[in-house]
């Protein structure tokens, strides 16, 4: 049995990379998952998209980043409007 659970998903490496490096700041370990056979084909994650996990350990730390990541973010677009 792993001690790593999904987070959240994201679209693609690219649009996941910027909360793993949020996460990452935290001091929370966070792991890809990607069906893209290693970035060689990125089209694949149209289907499955991108997995962020965690250990279990840190998941319910890392759910308060990740809702401060979202609000972070949507305050990043309210201004640029």
């Amino acid at each position: 049995m792993s001690d790593l659970i999904l987070l959240t998903h994201a679209p693609n490496r690219a649009l996941a990379q910027p909360l793993i490096d949020f996460l990452d700041y935290h001091d929370i370990e966070a792991i890809v998952q990607s069906d893209d056979c290693g970035g060689v084909d990125p089209a694949l994650n149209f289907i499955n998209g991108t997995r962020i996990l965690v250990w279990k350990v840190d998941y319910e730390r890392a759910q308060t980043f990740l809702e401060d990541f979202y609000k972070q973010s949507e305050n990043l677009i309210d201004a640029e409007d």
